[in-house]
């Protein structure tokens, strides 16, 4: 939450800063006129969309008069619906322990298209098409599966098993 805040007044800042220079170079009479602005600032961090409404007054540039912080819920504006796809991954993972891999497989596309990392929904898509013997799709998925998360162990050894028995 430091972060946060320290980057919500930093943003801050650069928004006065940058009032203050437009302001400058306005007329006195126009000073006196517009008595103060209110701007919308938003900040994504750890997770979550920020957004702040902050009223500056132009007459005075140094000055913060008022600032609203809330806290909103990302998934309002975004495509992604990660409980969605953490289900539809479970039942994936019941289906393919069953030898149902090709249903597996029509969860996990699914799956895919709502999260935001779709690494273990491609390492999951990899062992099922692996299982289907469709060897070149799997290792396929398996390489998509490592751009999104390299950290990834048993993926690793997995393709490199294939390239040596391939040789």
């Amino acid at each position: 939450m430091m972060k946060l805040n320290t980057l919500l007044i930093m943003t801050m800042v650069a928004l006065t800063a940058t009032a203050a220079s437009a302001e400058e170079a306005s007329s006195t009479s126009e000073k006196q006129q517009k008595k103060s602005k209110m701007m919308n600032v938003n900040v994504k961090g750890q997770g979550n969309m920020y957004n702040s409404d902050v009223d500056f007054d132009l007459n005075d540039p140094n000055v913060i008069v008022t600032i609203e912080t809330d806290e909103t819920d990302e998934t309002e504006d975004s495509m992604f619906d990660e409980k969605k796809a953490n289900k539809l991954h479970s039942k994936a993972q019941k289906l393919a322990r069953t030898g149902r891999y090709q249903e597996a497989l029509t969860l996990l596309k699914e799956a895919e298209t709502l999260t935001e990392n779709p690494a273990k929904i491609l390492s999951l898509q990899g062992s099922a098409l692996y299982k289907l013997n469709r060897i070149d799709s799997a290792k396929d998925a398996w390489n998509e599966s490592l751009r999104h998360d390299s950290k990834q162990p048993e993926i690793k050894r997995m393709l490199s098993w294939l390239e040596k028995e391939k040789s």
